[in-house]
């Protein structure tokens, strides 16, 4: 084939290419930026598994990233609290 080889793949799995005899991937992170990375492997399957791993990772780090888990608990403010009373006891700091 051509300098770049390319297979269709479905929607939002990622693509596979080649340049030469080296196999590369393309995806898109958790803030939709797209990623073309070497597999650094003239053999397709590995090439398809660090897709497969890139893939989880990127749904891994956008579920994570979700305003539901970033939400302020009342334990968080406890923690915060608590921490701020036994640094003004240690220091003998005046409340504010």
């Amino acid at each position: 084939m051509d300098a770049k080889e390319t297979d269709k793949r479905a929607y939002g799995t990622g693509s596979l290419f080649k340049r030469g005899k080296i196999w590369y991937i393309k995806f898109y992170d958790h803030f939709g930026n797209p990623n073309e990375l070497s597999s650094k492997s003239g053999n397709k399957g590995d090439a398809e598994k660090l897709l497969t791993r890139k893939i989880k990772e990127a749904a891994v780090a956008e579920r994570d990233n979700t305003p539901l888990n970033n939400k302020l608990t009342l334990g968080k403010m406890l923690d915060v609290y608590i921490t701020g009373l036994n640094k003004r006891r240690r220091g003998k700091e005046k409340p504010p």
